[in-house]
């Protein structure tokens, strides 16, 4: 078991304090762990699961992967389409992270092509959701910046003001 566990260690993320996976501190409930388990072992054999598994190694992260696996069909599909994506999300910090998917949508929104504007805005929501659920706050630790609550963070619609700011007439 010792060999086990150091090739684990060798095989861990560095991770900055303020990301994501470095600030989980809690996970979901696994009904059905073995069929989670084998939903993330599976990802994690194909080729494109390759940048997460580092990530996996680190115990608050597998657990919180098995809990999407077994709960929410939605997300497992997002990250199963796109590990890349989901290692990327757990890698950076969130709020940094979130900020950044809500300029890329306004900057969509100048785009001529309607087409590619639908497109990126597709990208831009499913990336949202996964990031928003990941780092809901009931499982992630403020981290040395303060507050895990994404929702209440000072994100800026595409004309600058607060989201949520705005009422309707």
């Amino acid at each position: 078991m010792a060999a086990r566990s150091s090739a684990r260690k060798k095989t861990q993320a560095r991770l900055d304090e303020d990301a994501l996976a470095s600030r989980l501190v809690a996970a979901p409930v696994v009904e059905h762990r073995r069929d989670a388990r084998e939903r993330l072992d599976g990802l994690l054999d194909e080729d494109e699961g390759g940048e997460l598994a580092p990530l996996v190694a680190l115990e608050p992260v597998r657990a919180l992967l098995e809990g999407v696996a077994d709960g929410s069909p939605f997300l497992w599909g997002l990250i199963n389409r796109d590990p890349a994506r989901a290692a990327h999300l757990l890698s950076r910090p969130p709020e940094e992270r979130l900020d950044e998917i809500v300029a890329g949508m306004a900057e969509a929104a100048a785009a001529e092509d309607r087409s590619e504007l639908g497109a990126m805005l597709r990208r831009g929501r499913a990336e949202a959701a996964l990031l928003i659920a990941l780092a809901d706050r009931r499982r992630v630790g403020g981290g040395p910046r303060g507050g895990g609550d994404l929702a209440s963070r000072g994100s800026r619609d595409p004309r600058g003001d607060p989201i949520g700011a705005r009422r309707r007439a």
